[in-house]
């Protein structure tokens, strides 16, 4: 299991590389990778506090089936959307929808 705890953190590559290997996560809602993993339900995102952090902990580690869903669920997020090809995808479809001028911004 993989567990952060941090506040504003904006991009946790800690994170995704956990989520790669398929542990499980849980971590608070103030990372800018939030919203999304937790509308995915490929991690569990708690406000922050320690209660909830530990309820959540202790409901992964004491449910075996839940484990594995979100191990499974790590590791399809993490290919859907942060492999280097879903990557590179993403910016291929970002670059030929406009102009490089429209891109960075120039």
């Amino acid at each position: 299991m993989y567990v952060l705890p941090s506040v504003d953190e904006p991009f946790p590559m800690s994170l995704l590389e956990a989520m790669a290997v398929g542990l499980p996560s849980v971590i608070t809602d103030q990372t800018g990778l939030s919203l999304e993993l937790a509308e995915r339900g490929s991690a569990q995102v708690t406000d922050g506090s320690p209660e909830v952090l530990s309820e959540a902990v202790k409901a992964l580690l004491t449910d075996p089936e839940r484990w594995a869903a979100a191990s499974v669920a790590a590791r399809a997020d993490i290919s859907a959307h942060f492999s280097c090809e879903a990557v590179a995808e993403s910016l291929e479809t970002t670059y030929r929808g406009g102009s490089l001028r429209q891109v960075v911004g120039s």
